[in-house]
């Protein structure tokens, strides 16, 4: 059984020597909207869609776009349709984010030591507080139809559900907040010590540091609010 895809594996690298089709924030919003998103919900409900996917070092700035606050004028530009007139969000496939443990340093492809961590805390807070805000304008939404407005009046307050933090949102997580368990996916999904990496092979005292930060890159994320940590080449 298939758990989850990437929308594109490293979306930002235009000139990679490996199978790429890059992707701007904006331009993966809208694949996501109308094409990937609507066709797997509907032939796989059950897979989740990670977006990203590339160096860490960037995820804060790719999020703050997909998880941006939406002004209603936005939202009705934004939005797509299903075919049957119902509307639809590119953030209603968004299960979570992808993150590689790479960096931009030169040279190229170097283990990501210096930004990755701090990155992921501050994805892991953006997280939280998208899913919060999610959850109380729903609550919000419910109320209003619970008084009986008219559907004209409560469309407005389906976008109003998907709004979400911008680089500016400051707060305290509490770790307790059952909100945690809901937050979407944040997943390491590629990670890999070869020698492009910036290790020589064959060295084994060199080996043996590969190893050891290897273990602490691990221990760092899932600490920092990862969910998990897939390897490239373990064996």
């Amino acid at each position: 059984d298939i758990w989850a895809v990437t929308v594109q594996n490293a979306p930002v690298n235009v000139d990679a020597q490996w199978e790429g089709c890059a992707f701007s924030p904006s331009s993966e919003e809208e694949f996501i909207m109308h094409h990937l998103g609507p066709i797997l919900r509907e032939s796989y409900p059950d897979v989740n869609i990670l977006v990203y996917d590339a160096n860490r070092e960037h995820a804060v700035e790719w999020m703050n776009y997909l998880w941006r606050d939406r002004n209603l004028d936005e939202e009705e530009e934004n939005l797509g349709s299903d075919g049957d007139g119902d509307r639809i969000n590119a953030l209603d496939f968004m299960d979570g984010v992808a993150m590689q443990w790479y960096s931009d340093a030169k040279p190229s492809h170097m283990l990501d030591g210096a930004l990755g961590t701090p990155n992921m805390h501050r994805v892991a807070e953006m997280a939280y507080f998208y899913q919060k805000r999610k959850e109380e304008n729903m609550k919000k939404e419910e109320k209003e139809r619970e008084k009986g407005l008219e559907e004209q009046e409560t469309t407005k307050s389906y976008n109003l559900r998907h709004s979400s933090i911008d680089s500016t949102t400051t707060g305290i997580i509490d770790d307790n907040d059952s909100i945690m368990e809901r937050m979407p996916i944040l997943l390491d999904t590629e990670a890999t010590h070869c020698s492009s990496t910036g290790y020589a092979i064959g060295d084994i005292d060199v080996s043996w540091y590969r190893a050891e930060r290897n273990g602490h890159a691990i221990l760092a994320q899932l600490a920092a609010g990862s969910n998990g940590w897939i390897e490239y080449n373990m064996v």
